[in-house]
């Protein structure tokens, strides 16, 4: 019997993709923006391959007005496809519409937008749907609006250790209605917008489906399950890098691609 070898390498293509993520994805960006704010701001984000590109993306911005947008999301599937459109989102969560029209700005509306200039791209060759998180917190008030397009909840740690979730309903970015699989726009109508305060040192974590889904190693129970049921205690005494240190030693994520967004409010603060 024949045998066929087969290259291992990894293919240049999609390893210069993975590059080009890490340069426009930067976590230390974020982390001295965090600081600049007077906020704590760590992301994580990991996939199965090293050199392959990554679904998940995120984008944190400083606003006018004292305020912070915040946006997380995955797009379905895996390989070059999704890394592409991953890429091709980051620029388009930029928030120009706050800046134009700051009294008309949301969350939900901000999610329209970035559906109506991604329809562009749908084809049939590339059926992909997208799904994203988006807050806006106001850093003087601890206030946060929050829009979702069928997105994990988001978590919202207390000093006591007792966690929150705090969900939007929303369908994907892509579909206009979730009996048609055609493409679509993301509309006002079919999704909400709600509205939390955060107290000071409340720490919120967005994670995507990679951790949300992911199973204990020792109890081999997926996280959300243990959330529901009051299960989970996340240690708080070592702050954000901990925190995601404990999701990373804890929860299997061997398949998936998993992101980790972490803020903590401290309480109000006069940007600079």
């Amino acid at each position: 019997m024949n045998s066929r070898q087969v290259s291992l390498e990894p293919d240049p293509g999609a390893r210069r993709m993975r590059q080009i993520q890490r340069l426009i994805q930067n976590p230390n960006f974020v982390s001295k923006l965090g600081k600049k704010l007077g906020l704590e701001i760590r992301v994580y984000n990991q996939t199965p391959n090293a050199d392959q590109p990554t679904g998940d993306f995120y984008r944190v911005e400083e606003l006018p007005n004292g305020k912070l947008a915040v946006f997380v999301g995955d797009v379905e599937g895996k390989g070059p496809f999704a890394g592409a459109l991953s890429m091709i989102l980051h620029p388009l969560m930029g928030t120009p519409e706050f800046r134009t029209k700051p009294q008309d700005y949301s969350a939900v509306g901000a999610l329209a937008r970035i559906d109506k200039m991604i329809n562009r791209f749908h084809s049939p060759e590339m059926q992909l749907m997208v799904a994203m998180s988006h807050l806006i917190l106001d850093l003087k008030t601890g206030i946060v609006d929050h829009a979702t397009a069928a997105f994990p909840p988001i978590l919202v740690v207390h000093s006591d250790q007792s966690i929150e979730l705090m969900d939007s309903f929303g369908y994907p970015l892509m579909v206009s209605d979730p009996e048609d699989s055609t493409p679509g726009s993301y509309s006002d109508f079919l999704h909400d917008q709600t509205q939390w305060q955060l107290m000071p040192n409340d720490i919120v974590l967005i994670l995507s489906d990679g951790f949300w889904e992911a199973k204990h190693r020792i109890f081999g129970q997926p996280l959300y399950s243990l959330i529901r049921l009051q299960q989970l205690k996340i240690p708080l005494e070592e702050g954000l890098d901990g925190i995601i240190r404990f999701f990373r030693e804890n929860f299997e994520t061997p398949t998936d691609d998993a992101t980790i967004l972490s803020l903590q409010w401290r309480g109000p603060v006069t940007p600079p």
